[in-house]
């Protein structure tokens, strides 16, 4: 951009303009605009005609009056940058849990999401606000980020550590004392619940050798209810 004559400032030129795509001229200032659509303005700012408003994101066209600018606003590409409200937390989860990473924000819309694992992008899965990541595997520990963009401009967010810890199944197990004389054979049955139809059924058969006998069903394991009697073998 060339500008020359006046005496109001409207020809220096800011040294900081590059790739403009529109000029334009009012009574003692001058405005532009570049190819990502942000106008800037100089000259005489006494009716504050070089004030260009922050909302102004992409602009298509200006113009210049006496004490005033004009602009036309790209509707498809107005609004602000994406700006991020709630960065993604740290995770620590078990083994084959379902861990959730978030990231709340604000700005002009659409805005698309992109999220990766240690600097690498995520290709499946991994383009909302909400990245969950079920069956959780050792391999999946790591460096979680997103990449917000809309039609203004990118931000990322910072990085949310995953931390994968061993897990442990804690069942309980029935543990039976069986009391009987030593040397003999005996039946441990076990039913369900009492009912008209009373269908015990054999568990094993042991051996009595030392009074009281320790015996652990770990057939039971998830059942709701089991009752037990030791019967005599005969």
């Amino acid at each position: 951009v060339a500008s020359y004559g006046g005496g109001w400032g409207e020809s220096l030129v800011p040294d900081h303009l590059t790739n403009i795509v529109a000029v334009a001229a009012g009574w003692w200032h001058n405005l532009t605009i570049n190819d990502k659509g942000t106008i800037t303005a100089w000259g005489n700012n006494n009716g504050g005609q070089c004030n260009v408003p922050t909302n102004m994101a992409f602009a298509k066209a200006i113009a210049g009056g006496a004490w005033h600018s004009l602009a036309i606003i790209d509707p498809s590409r107005s609004g602000s940058p994406p700006k991020i409200l709630a960065q993604p937390a740290n995770r620590v989860a078990a083994i084959g849990s379902t861990v959730l990473f978030t990231v709340r924000c604000n700005g002009g819309q659409p805005i698309s999401y992109q999220w990766f694992r240690n600097g690498t992008n995520i290709l499946a899965r991994a383009t909302n606000s909400i990245f969950a990541i079920a069956g959780l595997q050792p391999s999946d520990a790591g460096d979680y980020s997103v990449l917000l963009s809309n039609s203004v401009g990118t931000v990322m967010s910072q990085p949310a550590t995953l931390k994968v810890l061993p897990s442990l199944n804690v069942n309980m197990v029935p543990a039976l004392r069986l009391a009987g004389q030593i040397g003999l054979n005996y039946r441990l049955e076990y039913i369900g619940q009492l009912s008209h139809t009373d269908s015990w059924q054999v568990l094993t058969n042991v051996v009595i050798t030392t009074n009281p006998q320790l015996f652990f069903d770990v057939s039971a394991i998830g059942q709701p209810e089991r009752l037990y009697r030791l019967v005599q073998s005969p």
